[in-house]
């Protein structure tokens, strides 16, 4: 905290951020943490900085919204960085969103248990451990993009 409020630019950053995304935690550890090492990695000024301070609420409210993994929301703060671009826009850009579409997360679903037909055996038979190894290849067949937490909730309707 003391650090926060040692330099009066990123107190302010920080309190407009806070402002606009409703969430002071995210807001401090997203200062804290991605903005300053930004900073200190490019030993740019804060006032230089291309992430305003809307836009990072963006992103925060982004990852409280499911609508991008907190994986993906480092992807796009760094781009964020580098184009100056809103979190939104460069979640769509990248296809960094998250999908928690049911249809194509239960085609996912239908294909792993397809590309895997004896762990998918053994699960529905009622071995629950491997609904994580599942789990793990559906978000590796939709390249990280499938809710995890849909593809547990669709996994668990099926188990045995």
């Amino acid at each position: 905290m003391e650090q926060l409020t040692a330099t009066p630019a990123l107190a302010e950053y920080f309190e407009a951020v806070a402002r606009a995304s409703n969430d002071g935690k995210a807001a401090y550890n997203w200062v804290m943490g991605e903005v300053l090492a930004s900073l200190r990695a490019s030993g740019q000024d804060l006032a230089l900085f291309r992430v305003r301070p809307a836009d990072l609420a963006q992103l925060v409210n982004l990852v409280r919204d499911g609508t991008v993994s907190h994986t993906a929301a480092k992807r796009v703060f760094s781009v964020m960085v580098e184009t100056g671009k809103p979190a939104a826009q460069v979640a769509a850009d990248e296809g960094l969103s998250q999908v928690g579409d049911e249809g194509a997360i239960a085609t996912w679903v239908d294909e792993v248990l397809e590309e895997h037909p004896e762990e998918a055996k053994r699960y529905l038979s009622g071995e629950r451990k491997l609904q994580g190894v599942l789990v793990g290849l559906v978000m590796k067949k939709s390249k990280g993009r499938a809710d995890p937490k849909r593809v547990n909730q669709l996994l668990s309707a099926r188990g045995g």
